[in-house]
């Protein structure tokens, strides 16, 4: 794999967490912090503990509020979508079905693309998603 096809994946990378964290900033308040939290805890998670029993903790906090929305429910979702356009799952594969059954190989590089994942997720959520601290400090300056 050359320089190009490395700048290609990044980039690619880069725009599929920024149009996720767009959509959560469309989404009420609430969800926006949480997305913001968990997009920096679940690396950790990974690391400490593995891909799979990371995502089964994920995939079991995602129940959805009256609106249909959780922020566990929607990185879960980020981390499905990603890995089935970047052909790591076909279209019907379950993620935590397929993650369970693969063989050590490609457990680390599903991980790796992961990790890879949040590392931009957590780079837009930081700009892109206000803590609650930074607004009641903006209010403060005035």
């Amino acid at each position: 794999m050359d320089k190009n096809d490395l700048k290609g994946i990044e980039q690619g990378r880069a725009i599929f967490a920024y149009r996720c964290v767009e959509k959560v900033c469309t989404m009420e308040k609430k969800i926006q912090r949480e997305y913001k939290s968990y997009a920096k805890r679940i690396p950790t998670m990974i690391k400490n503990n593995g891909l799979g029993p990371a995502l089964a903790f994920v995939y079991a906090k995602g129940e959805p509020d009256a609106n249909g929305n959780n922020a566990y429910t929607i990185l879960y979702r980020n981390i499905d979508e990603r890995l089935k356009e970047e052909k790591f799952l076909q279209k019907d594969d379950k993620l935590i079905e397929y993650i369970l059954k693969i063989d050590s190989t490609k457990y680390r590089e599903i991980s790796n693309e992961v990790l890879a994942l949040f590392t931009w997720l957590r780079r837009f959520v930081d700009g892109m998603i206000e803590d609650e601290k930074s607004k009641e400090d903006g209010k403060n300056e005035k």
